[in-house]
């Protein structure tokens, strides 16, 4: 039996988890459930400060960004 669900969230290393995951399902993304986690809002530029987005558009925005990012 083989890991079939990943969990991953855009807060994990500003993008850096969805290429580590994108990297891992490569060649069997059809054969894996992958959930995320999004609306808590972070800067590089200053990595100890949070935010939490609730904005209606911004559930597609981060899906698409994640997905492109894990190479989906």
């Amino acid at each position: 039996m083989g890991i079939t669900f990943l969990d991953t969230a855009d807060v994990y290393g500003y993008g850096d988890n969805e290429v580590l995951v994108g990297k891992a399902i490569r060649g069997i993304r059809e054969k894996i459930f992958l959930a995320t986690k999004f609306g808590i809002v972070r800067d590089k530029a200053i990595p100890h400060m949070r935010g939490v987005s609730g904005k209606p558009g911004i559930r597609a925005c981060v899906l698409r960004r994640q997905l492109e990012t894990a190479g989906c």
